[in-house]
């Protein structure tokens, strides 16, 4: 048994998720304790991490969007969700729209998009959003050859060296 950390981080996912309790109190938990780790910064320069091991049926897809939500409005607006099944791309559009990030978080599909939409976006013509992707893309190749061939190395491109955004490993045992 470890006692929990102190709580100083103050949220700034807006009061209608908290008042129409489109979180629950455990996943806003979460949340903040994820949050509180995201405003750490490492001797290396990188962001520290957060693991969240909750078991089944709490609902980490919808704690995932809050977190991704929660760094989207603190100026992070990229993040990467890496999961097993394409499937659960539209889980995550839903838990985002369901919390009312929706609207402003959109979220892009690296194994069904084309060579030449991914592009667009790795040369930085797609800003912000959420880009999801499965394990398995992570070692595919697209099929339009060009500089940035590897899924992998089409991520890294759309990143950028600025990117302070959230990855997600979900789905990650």
């Amino acid at each position: 048994s470890v006692e929990s950390a102190d709580v100083w981080y103050q949220l700034s996912l807006p009061e209608e998720i908290i008042n129409e309790r489109k979180l629950s109190a455990l996943q806003l938990e979460s949340i903040v304790y994820a949050s509180q780790q995201h405003e750490q910064i490492l001797p290396d320069g990188n962001r520290a991490g957060f693991l969240i091991g909750d078991g089944a049926g709490v609902g980490k897809g919808r704690t995932i969007a809050g977190v991704i939500f929660e760094n989207y409005l603190k100026g992070r607006k990229r993040a990467i969700w890496v999961s097993v099944s394409n499937d659960l791309k539209y889980d995550a559009e839903r838990d985002l729209s369901d919390i009312g990030a929706g609207d402003k978080v959109e979220v892009f599909f690296l194994s069904k998009m084309k060579y030449a939409k991914i592009n667009s976006a790795v040369n930085n013509n797609v800003k912000k959003g959420v880009l999801f992707a499965t394990y398995s893309a992570l070692i595919g190749e697209s099929q339009g050859g060009g500089k940035y061939k590897s899924r992998l190395k089409q991520i890294l491109h759309w990143c950028g060296d600025d990117f302070d955004g959230c990855i997600i490993f979900d789905e990650c045992h």
